[in-house]
């Protein structure tokens, strides 16, 4: 113990003698053994050096113009301890936040991108102790939020701000600016920023900045804060003339999804869906994003409509998760409807039994969709329990067992035509008749056949002393037919008996 006490010394007194050189720089106290530990304990004059700006700025500078991994393993083991001095400096100083920050200037330069991650993860730190403060400051940085926004691509800015995006930091007008870039709106700022600057922002042009800003959005607009529906409203103009102008990004249908029903863009997601069914075109991915929307909007969606969507979307060209979003889609209505449950079920039933007998022999993925959807409507609900197929009910109890390390379902057999008409569920699809194709053959199981004694295979001659050169067959012994088989190959048991052969056979050489 007293041993370990004298080393801790002995490092302290190392720094201190280093720290009383006029000529001190960090460069110089990095060679120190326990700068860590100094630096940990709170050493009064060590903090003095280290918090000076300047100092600060070396050290900044220090990992922009190395990518060798030691040093900076060396200088971020300082920010790794309990004590957050250091970081500080992102909640009190512009200047010093605004010059870490101009490592985002050059990623293109490999020592500032490697340099990037690990300020990336000093300031994470920072704004989880001090969310405020380090808000306010990038809040009053003329850089801050145009350099963050123009590298929103690169995944050390964009893993930064997606954890931030949270009810705890003050996150909106940062939004504001990265819808702005996004867009390319000129409105004024909405409420929930409404004294925000509106300070040029770069315009998003590469696919990944786009497909980075849409995931932030989106993950800001679920968390329903207060005081947002001026900029809701602003959001939907946007998608709604975006896509009817480009549809280049369907993904913008999940920012759309995260805030709510939309009358305008619900009516034109139908069309679209429609559309694209009646063409044949359902394996477009943007039929997820639209089928993922309608799932939002189903306090509004009649009736029908679902029916008939559920109708045309059962059929195996449409997408698996576009499935998976059918299901969500119908669970919704269910439970936003709960007054119209029963006649839904009357109507949705039939369609379940029919997609049931039109895949059951050639699409299991389908299969599972139908049995999730049956647990979901409470088919047994709709059929009865007298009517409902034996084979069915058993499927229903045992289907997704959460006991069950496995889900086991028997797709043999089939409803059959009284359980629907064919004819008009094919009236209500948008994309043409399912046909119902034949059972594949069955072979009957033969009856069982009385086993045979097992004969001895016969010895094949020994040709072991056959003269080489010889191609002539092994003579086979000739054997003498029965009694009771004429040499012609007829039985004599095959016509009338005879009780004495050896007597006809007599008759027949007197009568020669």
């Amino acid at each position: 113990m007293f041993r370990f006490n004298n080393q801790a010394n002995n490092s302290t007194g190392e720094t201190e003698k280093a720290l009383e050189d006029p000529n001190c720089t960090f460069e110089k106290l990095l060679k120190c053994s326990n700068l860590a530990n100094a630096y940990r304990s709170g050493n009064p004059k060590l903090m003095g050096f280290l918090l000076k700006p300047e100092t600060v700025k070396s050290i900044f500078d220090l990992l922009m113009s190395t990518s060798t991994k030691a040093e900076h393993k060396t200088i971020f083991s300082l920010y790794q301890t309990s004590n957050t001095q250091l970081h500080r400096v992102f909640a009190d100083s512009i200047s010093l936040t605004e010059h870490a920050m101009t490592v985002l200037e050059d990623l293109q330069n490999p020592k500032y991108s490697y340099a990037a991650g690990t300020m990336s993860r000093i300031v994470s730190r920072a704004i989880d102790t001090w969310p405020i403060e380090v808000h306010q400051v990038i809040e009053h940085s003329e850089k801050a939020y145009p350099l963050l926004i123009k590298n929103i691509d690169q995944s050390c800015v964009f893993s930064t701000v997606i954890e931030q995006v949270n009810d705890k930091y003050p996150i909106s007008q940062f939004i504001w600016y990265l819808f702005r870039a996004l867009s390319d709106v000129k409105d004024h700022p909405p409420r929930v920023c409404y004294l925000s600057k509106n300070i040029d922002v770069p315009k998003l042009t590469k696919k990944s900045q786009i497909l980075n800003a849409i995931i932030i959005l989106t993950q800001y607009f679920k968390l329903k804060l207060p005081r947002l529906t001026d900029f809701h409203k602003i959001v939907f103009d946007y998608i709604l003339a975006d896509v009817e102008k480009h549809n280049e990004y369907p993904e913008l249908f999940q920012i759309a999804a995260a805030i709510g029903q939309n009358d305008s863009l619900q009516n034109l997601v139908v069309g679209y869906l429609r559309n694209a069914i009646e063409k044949g075109e359902t394996q477009k991915r943007q039929v997820i994003f639209w089928v993922e929307y309608l799932a939002v909007c189903t306090k509004k969606l009649d009736q029908e409509t679902v029916v008939i969507l559920l109708a045309s979307l059962l059929d195996q060209s449409t997408p698996e998760f576009a499935l998976i979003a059918l299901e969500e889609l119908i669970g919704n209505y269910l439970n936003d409807h709960p007054d119209k449950k029963q006649p839904f079920q009357e109507k949705v039933a039939p369609i379940l039994c029919f997609v049931w007998d039109v895949f059951n022999t050639t699409n299991m993925s389908m299969i599972s969709h139908v049995m999730d959807l049956a647990k979901k409507i409470n088919i047994s609900e709709a059929i009865s329990e007298e009517k409902m197929p034996i084979f069915f009910s058993k499927n229903l109890n045992d289907w997704k067992d959460e006991f069950a390390e496995q889900t086991f379902f028997t797709a043999d057999e089939r409803f059959g035509s009284e359980f629907y008409d064919a004819d008009e569920i094919n009236g209500l699809r948008w994309n043409g008749k399912l046909e119902i194709p034949p059972l594949p053959f069955r072979q009957e199981p033969q009856p069982e056949t009385e086993l045979q004694p097992e004969t001895e295979p016969q010895q094949e001659p020994d040709q072991s002393n056959k003269p080489e050169g010889t191609n002539e067959a092994p003579e086979t012994e000739i054997q003498e037919p029965p009694a009771n088989i004429d040499p012609e190959g007829s039985s004599a048991s095959g016509g009338e008996a005879t009780e004495n052969t050896e007597g006809n056979v007599q008759d027949e050489e007197s009568n020669q």
